[in-house]
């Protein structure tokens, strides 16, 4: 089974093909929040191969030893090194991909055939296989449990106060700060950086802010962003190939909205839409310990409640998810909000146990 960085070099060619679906990128954001290894190893590979392309240049006509007979890497051939940054970039990154699987004494043998290089142009190539790369001190990650809150103050001055059961990981570089949110709800105040866009990443949603504070929950198949003061870039990605026709070709495809404060933008694989809201800070009544719904499908209010109840709320009838819940939850009495929902919508709710609980449509006796 291969390694992390192997993974990682791996994804990062993937990435750079030009019609990667969306299916492969959900698949590698399902990757790299995986672990906080899947997370270093990428951000590592992710800065070689940038430094790959700085050395091109550096690179270009020094002569290579060739050592025949010798297992070495397919780059130390014989002649000059002659590329692009990109496609020195990948060139390494496929090296990569193999080097940590090949035998101890193979890969001695290879440096010694490359380390004329090494010392006459400082090559980062061989260097970084030669030593593994650190850990990206700048990757973060937090995760709150049930029912808990949690504020974050990044390097930069920004914050972040989380929702309950979320998780989120945190990646500055000098060129720009990332969020990536995999689950649950977080409200973001961003400190101005003009060098460094600051962007948050959840599901089929990229968000830029320019200079805000702004609400992210994230529920299964959707994203609902919230502006409260300033503006953000929303924009979503999806899938337009074929799907079930082998070879078929995809492409990405963004739709965009810049919406400001009292909007909201709900984001899926398959739409973008925005609404504007009459008191856009209901979305972030939850840090008072206060659910507050417009409007919204019972689907998505059971994943809400779910994650300050503690409880599985499973619901069994797909009509009832599309019933349209508006109202207020308080995140300490939701056994009491559950057991009303009986009443209001004429269904029945059950406790299986401590963690676990159904709804479906309410059983009727014959003759009723």
């Amino acid at each position: 089974m291969s390694n992390p960085r192997e993974q990682a070099a791996a994804w990062l060619i993937k990435l750079q093909e030009p019609e990667i679906s969306a299916g492969e990128l959900l698949r590698w954001e399902e990757w790299i929040n995986r672990s906080k290894a899947n997370r270093q190893a990428f951000a590592g590979v992710e800065r070689f191969s940038r430094r790959v392309a700085d050395y091109a240049n550096d690179l270009k006509d020094i002569p290579v030893p060739s050592h025949p007979g010798r297992d070495r890497p397919e780059t130390a051939a014989a002649g000059s090194v002659e590329m692009t940054g990109s496609a020195a970039g990948v060139m390494a990154l496929n090296l990569l991909a193999r080097w940590a699987a090949r035998p101890l004494w193979v890969r001695r043998c290879a440096l010694t055939a490359v380390a004329a290089v090494v010392i006459a142009a400082g090559a980062m190539l061989v260097r970084f296989v030669a030593i593994p790369p650190q850990a990206d001190e700048s990757i973060e990650a937090h995760q709150t449990a049930v029912a808990e809150h949690q504020s974050i103050t990044l390097q930069d001055g920004s914050t972040i106060a989380m929702g309950a059961r979320s998780s989120l990981s945190v990646n500055f570089s000098a060129e720009q700060r990332v969020v990536m949110l995999e689950t649950g709800e977080a409200l973001f105040q961003v400190a101005e950086d003009p060098g460094r866009p600051f962007i948050v990443m959840a599901g089929a949603g990229t968000i830029t802010a320019l200079g805000t504070v702004f609400n992210v929950r994230r529920d299964a198949n959707r994203v609902v962003v919230t502006v409260t003061e300033g503006s953000v870039e929303v924009r979503r990605t999806t899938d337009r190939g074929h799907a079930g026709a082998p070879g078929a070709p995809s492409a990405r495809q963004q739709t965009a909205a810049r919406i400001g404060v009292g909007a909201q933008a709900v984001v899926s694989p398959t739409e973008l839409s925005v609404v504007e809201l009459n008191d856009p800070t209901e979305a972030t009544q939850w840090q008072a310990g206060l659910l507050r719904y417009r409007a919204e499908p019972l689907q998505y209010v059971m994943e809400g409640v779910s994650r300050y109840s503690g409880k599985e709320i499973m619901i069994l009838d797909a009509e009832i998810e599309e019933m349209l819940f508006t109202g207020s939850v308080f995140q300490d009495q939701t056994g009491d909000w559950l057991q009303a929902l009986e009443d209001v919508f004429d269904l029945e709710v059950q406790l299986v146990d401590e963690k676990k609980v159904v709804i479906r449509k309410r059983l009727r006796e014959a003759g009723h």
